[in-house]
């Protein structure tokens, strides 16, 4: 029993020292005004900011700037708002899936509301275009798809596109002509939202 525990307690000490580890190599963001809604109905009003451990976007949060952060997940969060430049941003928790890697957990922000969705995500909100990346979804699920930086004349964003629009045709012959520009990702779920049946 007593060695189990001494096994545990290094098993703990260990992960949480990793956890740090990465806490610290991807603590770029600063704290900022935030508002966070909580799955138990309650709100948290003060300043936060998301950190990456691993692949998942975890929210370090404290109602005042001298208090010690105290750190929330997914299974905490409804939504978070916080202003980035001069605009109040909305931001939710998706599942990435990134086969054959597995499934993570993001935090994004919708930037295309329709039958076709499109986010983009916490650390792109100050990016330009070419740099940024997107997400893609139908209306209502809950899992999303990367397409990198939306470059719509790579074939692997446009295969990722034709999964969900393909049966419109007239987008899937501009797509293939490249008739959009480059990174023209919202102009073309905008195009399929307003010109195109809702069948996938």
């Amino acid at each position: 029993m007593k060695n189990l525990l001494v096994l545990l307690t290094f098993l703990l000490c260990t992960n949480f020292s990793i956890a740090q580890k990465q806490i610290t190599t991807w603590d770029g963001e600063v704290y900022r005004n935030m508002t966070i809604s909580l799955k138990d109905g309650s709100t948290l009003v003060g300043y936060g900011k998301v950190i990456l451990i691993e692949f998942d976007d975890f929210i370090s949060f404290k109602r005042t700037k001298d208090e010690g952060g105290t750190l929330y997940a997914f299974e905490d969060i409804i939504n978070l708002k916080t202003t980035v430049g001069n605009k109040e941003c909305l931001f939710e928790y998706k599942t990435l899936i990134a086969s054959p890697e597995g499934k993570w957990l993001k935090l994004i922000e919708v930037i295309v509301d329709g039958k076709l969705m499109i986010y983009q995500g916490y650390f792109d909100s100050t990016s330009t275009d070419a740099k940024r990346t997107y997400y893609i979804s139908k209306k209502g699920d809950d899992v999303v798809r990367s397409l990198k930086s939306g470059d719509t004349y790579s074939s692997y964003v446009t295969n990722k596109i034709l999964y969900y629009t393909k049966s419109c045709s007239t987008l899937t012959k501009k797509l293939k002509t490249k008739y959009f520009k480059r990174y023209g990702i919202k102009d073309i779920a905008n195009f399929y939202n307003n010109e195109c049946s809702s069948k996938r």
